[in-house]
């Protein structure tokens, strides 16, 4: 992603005058960024609410970062080993199910090393984390809460080849079961193994395959605890 700032020069300035205060800190690719979640890096302080984002949020989100478009920007909180344990934190939820599986688990910080709270920024970095490493489980419309077939786990797959039928979308991105993966077009690939091992094989910036790999998170702003 290309960081820019839009806007006139009223907004301009007000970005400067936040970068005196917040240091702008140098922008990470997704994959790092899943990575420092799932090592339990990336944590949630206690102010922030949970999940809210539904699959077509997650999916429009993952369409928006193929297309160059902004996701706005983030604010990381840095707080030193001797401050974690005067705060509560919570995890990254990584399988969302929207009947058992819906509140993120209390974080252990215990041990040495600093940690990184995540202020502004939860559900696009909850969202990257799910698609890239996880699962979504929501209910099947017109089928009873109590059936517990209702709720299949589903895991975010990439069209290589066709572009979304969605008309605010370009590229196909759907989260489906593991039959309805089956079902589909070969080039129809689990965004996971694509941002780890693109299947080109090449390191190119032009193949949509590879630019997967090398996304980037660009406005990362972060203060620290006194």
């Amino acid at each position: 992603m290309k960081a820019f700032l839009t806007g006139g020069s009223a907004c301009r300035n007000l970005w400067v005058e936040r970068d005196r205060v917040m240091p702008f800190k140098t922008p990470v690719t997704i994959k790092e960024a899943v990575n420092n979640i799932y090592a339990r890096k990336y944590l949630l302080p206690s102010i922030q609410r949970e999940l809210v984002w539904d699959v077509d949020q997650v999916t429009k989100l993952f369409d928006s970062l193929m297309r160059d478009y902004p996701i706005s920007s983030f604010l990381f909180w840095k707080v030193a080993s001797g401050r974690k344990r005067d705060f509560q934190f919570y995890e990254f939820i990584r399988e969302y199910h929207e009947k058992n599986s819906k509140h993120n688990p209390k974080a252990n910080v215990e041990g040495e090393g600093e940690i990184t709270a995540i202020l502004d920024g939860q559900q696009r970095l909850t969202s990257l984390y799910i698609g890239l490493k996880g699962k979504y489980a929501y209910k099947i419309p017109r089928r009873r809460w109590n059936d517990p077939t209702a709720f299949p786990e589903r895991e975010l797959y990439l069209n290589l080849l066709s572009e979304s039928k969605e008309f605010d979308m370009k590229y196909d991105f759907e989260f489906l079961t593991q039959p309805e993966s089956e079902c589909r077009d070969e080039q129809t690939y689990e965004a996971s193994s694509v941002v780890i091992t693109p299947h080109c094989g090449n390191s190119c910036s032009n193949c949509d395959v590879c630019r997967l790999a090398c996304w980037t998170i660009p406005h990362i702003y972060q203060c620290q605890a006194e």
